[in-house]
């Protein structure tokens, strides 16, 4: 993936990691999201890695993508998850080891919503991988930033 900064300039992934230092704690956010484009029958994908400098704000960098059209929203949720998951492995091999990486997961915990259906086993997925990870309302970084760049 190509991940772009506010200004557009292609960032790879190890320069977004050589961005922590030792002067402040940070943590890292990644989510990803979708949006289904029935008449060009694809699906682009948005994925976003947020560094957090606590008490300092954070940096936002997003790589969008798109695919074939799912077959199913189970498909389009998993593809979700995954593309925060390779982002989350690659990250934590070049980041240093004190940083943390928390997965934000676009899914519902209420049954009332189709999302809902998936959850238990999207969070299974994230954390059987050793990843913390957030669902909705505390899934910003897909819910919203994620959501913002896969719309625009």
């Amino acid at each position: 993936m190509k991940f772009k900064n506010s200004k557009g300039d292609i960032v790879p992934l190890v320069d977004i990691a050589g961005l922590v230092n030792d002067d402040y704690e940070y943590q890292v956010f990644v989510g990803t999201d979708s949006q289904v484009h029935k008449k060009k029958k694809c699906v682009v994908y948005a994925t976003c890695v947020v560094l957090y400098k606590k008490g300092k704000g954070g940096r936002v960098f997003v790589s969008k993508e798109s695919m074939p059209y799912a077959t199913s929203l189970r498909e389009r949720l998993t593809s979700e998850v995954w593309r925060s998951l390779t982002v989350s492995f690659e990250l934590s091999q070049i980041l240093p080891s004190n940083v943390e990486v928390v997965i934000h997961i676009d899914v519902n915990k209420s049954l009332k919503y189709k999302s809902g259906n998936y959850h238990q086993e999207l969070v299974s997925l994230v954390t059987g991988q050793g990843y913390k990870c957030r669902i909705k309302p505390y899934a910003w970084a897909a819910q919203c930033i994620a959501d913002h760049f896969v719309k625009s």
